[in-house]
């Protein structure tokens, strides 16, 4: 994936420069982030959630991934205000459904909801020690966004007689919410190699928006995953 490509030449270049330890490194880090998650709805009805699988029994969490630049400036040794750009794809799944009916045709049919973002986590972090080799990082951040692609793809098998095809079909909703809003929370570790530092930060987030307006049966969208971030101190 091209979004990872900046985060795969960051570890090749954290890994050559593991000696060069340098305790010089001023509070500004800049470098890439990279993570992958399960991602699915909660559903909402007049605003009232909905008990789990009572909407779509068949659905279940997809396989998301994020990547964007981050940058943290350090106010002390033990907090730092964090920031950056991040590109986010949600996919969530329902099916396979067995016996379902196409124009008279029998088989069984997969949806797979895809969604695509332009993030802005803006957070704040509190990282005690962080000037030891290894440390520890909690993280809550408030990440505006915007919705810059939605898209249905839908796998059918069964008797193609009639010419069934897989398809995909792009959102034409009028209803969908462009703008986002979403709680974000990490905890985990960093490590310190010279100017570079490594952080593995199992996280959630959790959106305040629906993801479409003036329906009846609404959707907020959740995730869990584990974020990668590779910083250089400048």
């Amino acid at each position: 994936m091209k979004l990872s490509i900046s985060f795969i030449a960051g570890v090749l270049l954290f890994c050559i420069n593991t000696r060069a330890q340098d305790s010089t490194a001023s509070r500004l880090r800049i470098g890439s982030t990279a993570s992958i998650d399960y991602s699915s709805y909660q559903y909402y009805v007049q605003n009232e959630l909905m008990e789990p699988g009572a909407m779509f029994a068949f659905e279940r969490p997809g396989v998301g991934l994020s990547g964007g630049i981050i940058c943290a400036y350090s106010l002390d040794p033990n907090y730092s205000l964090t920031g950056g750009i991040r590109f986010t794809e949600h996919n969530i799944v329902s099916g396979p459904l067995d016996l379902f009916t196409i124009n008279g045709t029998i088989g069984t049919v997969k949806f797979t909801y895809h969604t695509r973002y332009i993030d802005i986590p803006l957070g704040f972090q509190y990282n005690p020690n962080q000037t030891k080799n290894i440390f520890f990082i909690a993280n809550a951040a408030i990440t505006p966004g915007y919705v810059i692609g939605e898209w249905i793809e839908l796998d059918f098998e069964g008797d193609d007689t009639l010419g069934i095809v897989d398809q995909t079909t792009k959102s034409t909703s009028t209803e969908l919410n462009r703008f986002s809003l979403k709680a974000e929370v990490y905890t985990g570790i960093g490590m310190n190699a010279g100017r570079f530092q490594l952080q593995f930060l199992p996280q959630a987030r959790y959106s305040f928006f629906k993801a479409a307006n003036n329906t009846p049966i609404n959707r907020r969208y959740w995730s869990a995953g584990i974020d990668l971030r590779l910083l250089y101190s400048f």
